[in-house]
């Protein structure tokens, strides 16, 4: 039973844009489920993850109601003379799943602002991950005198709506939220563009990683000179000259490591989207990396779970094809947010997600600069 189910109401994401819930979803997939492609063949792996990104889920539902909502958890005046608790249902739903969500912190993760309100309101009144503070309301409360937990839970609600009043905060907010929808509307407009100077692609989408063994030595400059020289071979490899456009985003994920999602527009005289993913999936396997990467072919295995929960789209893509553009908008959406919400501090200066250029349209066919695909920066 996932003791976060009752919290999960009315914040569903919208059809037309990727909410948090999903990115979180497919974070937690992404860092827990590996698929390797062998032999034409699937072998999943699951690994055990201490961070269930569900609590962060629970977290952005909680902070949101704080604000919504101008009253306490629990009746102050009530609390005061020790009568029996009146609740705000809205609010003290929340108390059973605090002790949760304050457990999830991890310094290793940059998290989104309004996460991060809730763990710096936490520190500020010396409330610290590996404690019990939240068990019943009246029990007194661990670590504090004279209050008991629903004191504290009251207190906790003050001081993020204090932390959420300030300039420092608001600054954050607007922020996050103006890159979000910069990010948004940039991967929309590449996906436009693309059907606009064609009207069928071949999408790819390949996971490009290293083998166990290796993992520990791999830094953010190694996958990325990796990743550069794979792109970089356009030149003079045919396999990989039939890429006209690509989108690529490094992620950290716990035991999984340092790995990429590339989604790649190959010319559409082709069909064989499976088999020319697994030629690139090699490629990188055997002379990208000589030897120590490995790769999952996502469009021979279209069941991989963070492709499933986004319903996202690969293969033959025509322009006239609305609900196979939509998945594929998901897909491009979420590599775009996802380091938003929760980024690694191993990347969190590094650039990790880039769009090519679409090239430009003409009778002559399709031209490249000189150094080939240029970057639009994200």
């Amino acid at each position: 039973m996932n003791p976060f189910e009752d919290i999960h109401h009315d914040h569903q994401p919208t059809s037309r844009s990727i909410g948090y819930r999903e990115i979180y979803k497919s974070i937690d997939l992404d860092h827990c489920i590996e698929h390797i492609s062998r032999n034409d063949k699937l072998q999943t792996i699951i690994h055990e993850h201490p961070d269930n990104h569900s609590q962060l889920e629970i977290i952005e539902d909680f902070i949101k109601d704080v604000i919504k909502h101008r009253n306490f958890a629990y009746d102050q005046e009530f609390l005061s003379k020790k009568q029996p608790l009146i609740e705000n249902r809205e609010l003290s739903r929340y108390f059973n799943h605090l002790d949760f969500c304050l457990d999830s912190y991890s310094e290793e993760y940059v998290y989104c602002p309004q996460v991060q309100l809730f763990f710096d309101a936490c520190k500020s009144l010396d409330i610290h991950p590996g404690w019990h503070y939240f068990t019943k309301p009246l029990d007194p409360c661990i670590n504090f005198s004279y209050i008991n937990c629903a004191d504290l839970f009251n207190k906790l609600i003050d001081r993020i709506r204090q932390l959420h009043g300030t300039s420092e905060y608001r600054k954050k907010l607007h922020n996050f939220n103006k890159n979000m929808l910069k990010r948004k509307s940039r991967v929309l407009m590449w996906e436009k563009d693309l059907f606009e100077w064609r009207s069928r692609h071949l999408i790819l989408c390949l996971t490009l990683s290293y083998k166990a063994q290796y993992r520990s030595d791999i830094t953010v400059e190694r996958i990325q000179d990796d990743l550069f020289r794979l792109l970089n071979g356009r030149r003079h490899n045919a396999l990989l000259n039939g890429i006209d456009a690509y989108c690529w985003k490094i992620e950290e994920g716990g035991k999984v490591g340092l790995h990429i999602h590339l989604v790649i527009a190959y010319k559409n005289s082709s069909n064989h989207d499976i088999y020319i993913a697994d030629q690139i999936g090699q490629h990188w396997e055997s002379v990208v990396t000589n030897g120590i990467g490995q790769f999952n072919n996502e469009n021979r295995h279209r069941g991989s779970h963070w492709i499933q929960e986004l319903g996202a789209s690969t293969g033959q893509i025509n322009r006239t094809d609305e609900m196979q553009r939509k998945g594929l908008r998901k897909m491009l959406e979420y590599l775009a947010k996802a380091d938003q919400y929760l980024k690694h501090k191993k990347t969190a200066k590094t650039r990790t997600f880039q769009l090519s250029q679409i090239p430009e349209k003409s009778q002559r066919g399709r031209p490249r600069g000189k150094n080939g695909i240029n970057i639009v920066q994200v």
